[in-house]
């Protein structure tokens, strides 16, 4: 059994005020054109939606690995 680690402290690195502005822009622009509300936009990524964000729990994974990556 190993700890898990969350994979946000290394994605974290590559936001920056220009990449977030940007980001924040494009988004806008397209809430706006397809009349998307609030209530209907939701924080996920390639993985999908994820809750537990940043937990560390006991998770079992291949004899010798030092992390186990949350997914």
């Amino acid at each position: 059994m190993y700890w898990s680690s969350a994979l946000d402290s290394s994605r974290g690195r590559t936001v920056n005020p220009v990449t977030k502005e940007e980001y924040f822009r494009i988004l806008k622009e397209v809430r706006e054109k397809y009349d998307i509300p609030d209530e209907l936009v939701y924080g996920a990524d390639e993985t999908g939606i994820q809750s537990g964000i940043g937990v560390t729990e006991r998770v079992i994974g291949p004899a010798g690995a030092k992390i186990q990556y949350q997914q």
